[in-house]
């Protein structure tokens, strides 16, 4: 008989409910209880499930699994706090931490062997479709010759203030979305250029040099925004023969061969997006403990992501 996996919650903002209900959805795990590090909470959104006043109450419940989802400058405390406490396995929101500092502290201490990042874009419906296609029928693409991948929403917006408050800015929020998409196709080596266009609204272009699957340097961009008034979400990935298109935010992928549509790919619209997302999120890292990521590869995202805005000292965060 396999015995049931207790899995917990730091933080309860609303990304919580999208993981109540898709552990909800799986086998032999139960959700135990919930910490809200500010303290504000009086119940689990509603739900009938138990909250702890710390990490350190949280503890002594012995929880097989941790999801972090507290505001991501937290996280580097919360995790430590976590490695000591806890023997559990921890699963925590991208970025993993908002410093260079935190990130090789944690890797130096050997703490990330325990840790996994929940890079959920990476793990979309349209993106596992897509390194399908690309894996199957890659003589018939050719060559990746270019990428672009952009992320925007509109949090500059005054009723988006909430939201905005957990995260750090545009790039290490949506960056991280957009360069663990990346990931999936092109080894990312390089941030060759970065620029903040427009400080006040978080909006940020980057360029990027890697190698495609056949070893051969590749380059492309990256841009992400709040300063927007509808979400715009998406990957090009353009091949010798064809051009791949994934449309982030309808869950949807074509693939273009002289200028016709030859593939499509769509899902339930009806279906929750970022729940299509921790669908297969949890699938992965808790079932199948098939990370979408080696420790290498997030390590290396991390420090493209984070050595362009964050000095190498502690006081950078």
């Amino acid at each position: 008989m396999v015995s049931t996996r207790r899995v917990a919650i730091v933080g309860l903002g609303a990304i919580s409910q999208t993981y109540v209900q898709a552990l909800e959805e799986l086998d032999n795990y139960e959700v135990i209880g919930g910490v809200d590090i500010a303290g504000r909470a009086r119940s689990f959104r509603g739900r009938a499930i138990p909250l702890f006043d710390s990490v350190k109450d949280l503890s002594s419940c012995s929880p097989d699994e941790v999801i972090v989802a507290t505001p991501s400058p937290t996280h580097a405390n919360v995790l430590n706090e976590l490695v000591e406490l806890t023997s559990a396995h921890v699963l925590v929101e991208k970025p993993m931490v908002t410093s260079l500092y935190d990130l090789e502290q944690l890797y130096a201490t050997g703490a990330l062997n325990r840790i996994d990042v929940l890079f959920h874009a990476a793990c979309a419906p349209e993106v596992e479709w897509a390194v399908d296609l690309v894996t199957n029928r890659r003589s018939e693409l050719g060559i990746l010759q270019r990428f672009e991948s952009a992320f925007t929403d509109p949090y500059a917006v005054e009723r988006f203030k909430d939201v905005t408050s957990g995260k750090a800015n545009s790039w290490l929020d949506s960056g991280s979305n957009a360069l663990s998409v990346l990931q999936r196709f092109v080894t990312l080596d390089e941030v060759t250029v970065y620029r903040e266009l427009a400080e006040a609204v978080s909006t940020f272009h980057a360029q990027l040099a890697g190698v495609n699957s056949d070893g051969r340097p590749v380059v492309g961009s990256v841009f992400t925004s709040w300063d927007v008034t509808q979400p715009t979400k998406y990957t090009r990935l353009s091949f010798e023969n064809a051009e791949l298109i994934l449309d982030h935010q309808a869950v949807a992928g074509r693939l273009v061969v002289d200028d016709n549509v030859t593939d499509v790919f769509t899902t339930d619209r009806n279906i929750d997006r970022m729940l299509l997302h921790y669908r297969n999120v949890f699938r992965r890292y808790l079932v199948e403990q098939t990370p979408v990521f080696s420790n290498d590869d997030v390590l290396r995202l991390h420090r493209l992501l984070l050595g362009v805005v964050s000095a190498d000292d502690p006081d950078s965060a």
